[in-house]
C-alpha cells in the first residue's frame, strides 16, 4: 500500500511519515512538497493513503 504525504513544512512531513509507516510495515510512504509534485505522484503509483495540507505554496491542497 502506497502513502502520499503532502506538505511544504518538512517537519510535519517528516513527522506524519514516522506515523504513518508505523501502523503497518507494508506501507511505503510517499512525500510531496508541492500540489504539482503531489499529482505527478499521484499519476504515477495512486496511492491509497492521502493527507494534503490545505495552504500549499503552488495550489490548495
Amino acid at each position: 500500500m502506497d502513502a502520499l504525504i503532502v506538505d511544504d513544512d518538512d517537519l510535519m512531513a517528516d513527522l506524519l511519515e514516522t506515523v504513518v509507516a508505523g501502523l503497518h510495515p507494508a506501507i511505503t510512504v510517499l512525500k510531496a512538497s508541492g500540489f504539482h509534485e503531489a499529482l505527478a505522484l499521484w499519476e504515477k503509483r495512486k496511492p491509497s493513503l492521502l493527507i494534503v495540507d490545505w495552504n500549499l505554496p503552488d495550489g490548495s491542497g
